[in-house]
């Protein structure tokens, strides 16, 4: 077999730079290359061998090989908050599960952290953690979407991690790409995307609007270049984890853009995927309270980046990252020592 005939790696979503534009119904995926759309087909078949150097098309089959490698050794945690949503939950984890096992090629952790429900919502979630092995169940004293997912990433162990929303309003055909992009396509933050492509979302005027008004007010806010900060669906390399969270002041529904904007201001890169997306009109987000805690938390923000104030967590975590070094607390009390990192 040839160069040319090497297996293509396909990428779904497009990089928040513009760099790669969506085609998810398409068999195939065009890919901005030196100033040159390369197409690339993933059928059988020859590819347009005149448009692509042998090279590059033995670098294609190089990922692509690598990938297969690395998809089975890898732990992806998905954590589910919920705030008493005992009729949701019992839907919401056998489909989940049953996905997670038939669809995707990783390991996978599904976790679910109860928000000081008041219901049964924990009682239903410690049944599925004995029902399915890979299920774990997380309580918590105090509400608070942000302080839930927050609790569970920094205990977790896994390489990537995730979450969603419990009505599962977001299309879980997207979970996959949605991972693929932090593991081979050099993405630390992944966001599904409910305005990328606007005909794949149904959902009433009132949100629609609020969620565009919203979107378009962090964009003038931040300058920022991911297309929607809100949507419950996201995911996140450990890596980036570690230096992210410790910065985040948030612990409500404002905690995922606070993300968002702390990743693209210290230069991760943003997978942005559109999916699509189904309203439930039984959700449970009380949106003018959830829009004056959204306000504030811009506004706290604003100021923070205003006067240059950055959590020096990041900076910190940043200069151990580039330098090969981590930092733990010295036996004696609060200073930090360096610590080579095997």
């Amino acid at each position: 077999m040839n160069a040319c005939q090497a297996v293509c790696v396909v990428m779904l979503g497009r990089v928040s730079s513009g760099t790669m534009e969506p085609n998810p119904s398409s068999q195939r995926t065009r890919i901005a290359h030196d100033r040159r759309s390369v197409e690339l087909f993933a059928c059988s078949g020859f590819p347009p061998c005149e448009a692509v150097t042998k090279a590059q098309w033995i670098a294609s089959a190089n990922v692509a090989r690598a990938r297969t490698k690395i998809w089975p050794k890898l732990l992806v945690n998905v954590t589910v908050p919920v705030f008493n949503e005992e009729a949701r939950l019992r839907m919401c984890i056998p489909k989940l599960h049953a996905f997670l096992s038939d669809r995707c090629r990783f390991k996978f952790e599904l976790v679910i952290a109860d928000n000081a429900s008041t219901d049964r919502t924990l009682e239903i979630a410690r049944m599925f953690s004995k029902t399915y092995s890979a299920v774990g169940a997380v309580h918590l004293d105090k509400k608070g979407r942000g302080r839930a997912l927050k609790k569970v990433w920094s205990e977790s162990h896994a390489d990537i991690l995730s979450y969603m929303d419990v009505d599962l309003s977001t299309d879980l055909a997207a979970l996959p790409p949605l991972i693929e992009a932090l593991i081979s396509g050099g993405f630390q933050v992944a966001a599904a995307s409910r305005l990328l492509k606007p005909s794949l979302t149904t959902r009433g005027f009132k949100r629609e609007v609020i969620s565009r008004m919203y979107n378009r007010l962090i964009k003038f806010s931040f300058h920022t270049s991911f297309s929607d900060a809100q949507c419950g669906f996201k995911a996140i390399t450990r890596e980036a984890a570690s230096v992210l969270l410790p910065s985040l002041e948030d612990n409500e529904w404002f905690m995922d853009t606070e993300l968002l904007i702390h990743a693209e201001r210290v230069g991760y890169r943003i997978f942005d995927l559109p999916v699509q997306w189904v309203e439930d009109s039984d959700s449970r987000v009380k949106i003018w309270s959830t829009v004056i805690g959204d306000l504030r938390g811009i506004a706290r923000l604003k100021k923070t980046c205003a006067m240059a104030k950055y959590d020096s967590a990041i900076i910190r975590a940043l200069f151990c990252h580039s330098e090969g070094t981590k930092y733990h607390e010295s036996d004696e009390g609060g200073s930090r020592e360096p610590v080579e990192l095997g």
